[in-house]
């Protein structure tokens, strides 16, 4: 579906052509099987990684900034990590 107009997706067609789908879809069942938004999959994630200091997510609207304050909340497990890195290795230096 086309991304509403005045949307940061708007008028990048490209973008959403080659955006990695099927771990897009992996990593959203992750996030269903915890009753978690992928918001919080995101930043539970950085905010476990030992070289990140903080995670700044940016927001446009009140829903958008309380949606990243309740992401925060959500911790990781070691097996946890271990499986969204699974699903996403980390691309080569």
């Amino acid at each position: 579906q086309e991304p509403p107009a005045g949307s940061r997706l708007a008028g990048r067609d490209r973008m959403l052509v080659d955006a990695p789908w099927e771990r897009i879809e992996r990593l959203r069942a992750f996030a269903d099987e915890r009753g978690l938004p992928m918001t919080a999959v995101a930043v539970g994630w950085l905010a476990a990684q030992e070289v990140v200091g903080t995670v700044i997510s940016g927001a446009t609207t009140a829903d958008q900034v309380r949606m990243n304050a309740a992401a925060g909340q959500w911790r990781p497990t070691a097996d946890e990590l271990a499986e969204i890195d699974a699903i996403c290795p980390a691309l080569p230096l």
